[in-house]
């Protein structure tokens, strides 16, 4: 499950890296993503219009989510 990798992550990055924060950015059509990170007590921030390149040249917006340790 994504949110239990997710878990897994914080508690390696707190013991081993000692970061405060950790960062991630999602497409804002990838459901699947902004439901793991929303599940897993991440906090949407802003929204990066036209950030995400498309294969057929377009661009797509997307989520930046923080989570403090």
């Amino acid at each position: 499950c994504g949110v239990k990798a997710l878990l897994e992550l914080e508690q390696y990055v707190r013991q081993h890296l000692h970061l405060h924060q950790l960062y991630a950015v999602t497409a804002i059509d990838n459901a699947i993503g902004l439901k793991t990170f929303q599940k897993a007590g991440y906090e949407s921030g802003t929204t990066l219009k036209e950030w995400v390149s498309l294969p057929n040249g377009a661009y797509q917006d997307a989520v930046v989510w923080q989570r403090k340790l």
